[in-house]
């Protein structure tokens, strides 16, 4: 039954296929901006522990993330919808557990998008990386979006409580952003700011850009296992709290 839905979303992830592939095509002009901007702060005798070839790898790497598995922060809006529209009310009379359910349905959506984006970057860094650092990061990507899910689906569950978390999203987004190192790779903080590497969202973008190049990626992949499965347990008992304040009214 999870498996029905997961092939259910990928046929539909199928139309916007098209889109994710014209988005990569993007992706160089984004870098060569990173390029020029970083070139110059490094010519100003910026003080940066990467050089200029790591920024851009690091960069291409989260625009490569970004692209594959944000589809996943539709989550929000997905179980706000519910919620707020009574769809809820068909999941619960059926055996099927709804997080689960939604949480298959977020993989297939990606199914797609992640193979067409590993194959862009193993083009992309072909012979730059071990073979082994490839697989992992794979799996290092998939515990993102597992990580990712959790929180989006997280602050969805919060409809029970508020009246709508749709502006909450829209902060989380920016809180996201900073924390997770799409914006800035977190080794780049001043030093008063480097415990950052160590938060949880850092598991969306830059410790999978991390696992690529570390030469033991196994602890990075067992922070993020333990990140994911902490915020997956809790997704499930603010679910399981939520979901006995519901109430469905009107037709």
């Amino acid at each position: 039954k999870y498996l029905r839905g997961f092939r259910v979303e990928v046929r539909k992830a199928r139309e916007y296929f098209s889109s994710f592939l014209s988005s990569l095509i993007y992706l160089p002009v984004t870098v060569l901006i990173y390029y020029f901007l970083f070139r110059y702060v490094l010519q100003s005798g910026g003080n940066f522990p990467m050089s200029l070839r790591e920024i851009l790898t690091y960069y291409t790497v989260v625009l490569f993330i970004r692209a594959t598995i944000s589809h996943s922060m539709a989550e929000v809006y997905y179980v706000f919808q519910d919620i707020n529209e009574g769809t809820l009310d068909l999941w619960l009379i059926r055996p099927v557990s709804y997080p689960l359910m939604r949480y298959f349905r977020s993989l297939g959506s990606v199914c797609l998008t992640v193979p067409a984006g590993l194959l862009f970057l193993l083009a992309v860094f072909f012979g730059r990386f071990r073979v082994g650092n490839f697989l992992a990061f794979i799996f290092s990507v998939f515990l993102g979006f597992t990580l990712l899910f959790a929180v989006m689906f997280l602050l969805g569950s919060l409809t029970f409580w508020l009246k709508s978390v749709l502006t909450l999203r829209d902060i989380f987004w920016y809180v996201l952003s900073f924390f997770s190192g799409e914006l800035l790779p977190l080794n780049l903080l001043p030093r008063g700011l480097r415990v950052l590497v160590d938060n949880p969202l850092a598991s969306v973008y830059y410790l999978p850009s991390q696992v690529l190049s570390s030469p033991s990626p196994l602890p990075i992949l067992l922070r993020q296992l333990i990140y994911a499965g902490i915020f997956l347990a809790l997704e499930g008992a603010v679910w399981k709290i939520g979901v006995k304040k519901y109430e469905s009214q009107g037709g």
